[in-house]
């Protein structure tokens, strides 16, 4: 694993960057966002968080398309402070 680059990143651009590209793949994927105003940028490395929520997308959409799976939704509540 790559050693982080911590930087000031805003998270809810990333997170709204990755959810945009999900946004229209699926009718049935309902994608809502609340963010605290209170947060505006984190220490984090952005490339890294970017593919963690590039992933929680990825893994949400395989489970809605794939008929032998049962699905009945999929919720992902992050909190920060």
């Amino acid at each position: 694993m790559p050693t982080p680059n911590l930087r000031p990143v805003a998270l809810h651009k990333i997170i709204d960057d990755v959810a945009n590209l999900y946004a229209s793949h699926d009718k049935k994927m309902i994608i809502k966002k609340n963010y605290a105003p209170s947060i505006t940028l984190l220490h984090i490395d952005g490339e890294q968080i970017r593919r963690v929520f590039t992933n929680l997308f990825v893994n949400a959409v395989d489970a809605i398309e794939n008929p032998r799976k049962k699905f009945w939704g999929f919720v992902l509540v992050i909190f920060v402070g």
